[in-house]
């Protein structure tokens, strides 16, 4: 579930405190959640630093399967103090996983500051799952699947994200010859039948519920298990009307939406 506003800069309004969020999503049936960084720092401006958090994830019964996202873009000057940052905060509340987004092309250079950040919070504990995108500058599944490969899957997976693979021209059955090391984490939602003409605003503001569009959940679901992977399973419904809701039923939207492909 996604209960943050993102706008067409790619800034985000955080519509709801962090506490009610996670007693949503327990009541809906979650077993986890995935944090954003605009989420957590609000937490934190509040008053609840990163173990206050954490004593109320395990409260509730959840775990943290992911935090979102660490960029790289062109200046790398910042790499390894935001890397340190976000790794001692998924340390904290024992998150696995720390989304990545390339602002800038795949190159040599690029590979070694992958591998730089990956090594941060591996000593932490924490691997990264590159995130395709297809405005940005990995646009493909096949595109992560190669700098995953360059920099080590125990490093780095690929975040399959089944909004950006209909949109980057992909199929469920790209996902056939994945090897379970490969991925790192899926998160689910829906596409529209004909695109919009700016797809970042899309991707922010526009998706939908499983079910409600074009993506084969079926063939998600199939292919998944065919590829044997068993790891974390989220929803990202980015979409501005679910935004304006409550978000005990935004939770309770894509628990429903999920539960129809992949049980509990």
């Amino acid at each position: 579930m996604a209960t943050v506003a993102l706008e067409r800069d790619g800034s985000a309004t955080v519509q709801h405190p962090l506490d009610r969020v996670l007693a949503a999503a327990a009541d809906a049936g979650f077993r986890g959640v995935a944090l954003d960084w605009f989420t957590l720092r609000a937490a934190e401006r509040a008053g609840s630093d990163a173990s206050a958090v954490a004593d109320r994830v395990r409260a509730l019964g959840l775990v943290v399967t992911d935090l979102s996202a660490l960029g790289l873009g062109a200046d790398a000057s910042t790499d390894e103090r935001v890397s340190a940052s976000m790794a001692r905060r998924c340390a904290a509340l024992g998150i696995p996983l720390c989304a990545l987004v390339l602002g800038v092309p795949p190159s040599p250079a690029v590979d070694d500051r992958i591998a730089r950040v990956g090594d941060v919070f591996a000593a932490s504990g924490v691997r990264l799952a590159l995130e395709f995108v297809p405005y940005s500058a990995v646009r493909t599944l096949a595109e992560a699947r190669a700098v995953c490969g360059r920099i080590g899957h125990e490093r780095c997976g690929v975040l399959v994200d089944t909004w950006h693979l209909a949109r980057s021209g992909g199929t469920p059955a790209d996902l056939a010859d994945l090897a379970p090391s490969e991925i790192a984490c899926v998160q689910l939602a829906d596409a529209a039948p004909e695109a919009a003409d700016d797809p970042a605003d899309e991707s922010r503001r526009s998706r939908r519920l499983p079910g409600d569009g074009v993506v084969d959940f079926g063939a998600v679901a199939a292919e998944l298990t065919k590829a044997g992977y068993d790891g974390p399973l989220g929803t990202e419904v980015l979409d501005r009307r679910l935004a304006a809701q409550l978000p005990e039923a935004v939770a309770e939207a894509c628990f429903r939406a999920a539960s129809t492909y992949f049980p509990a």
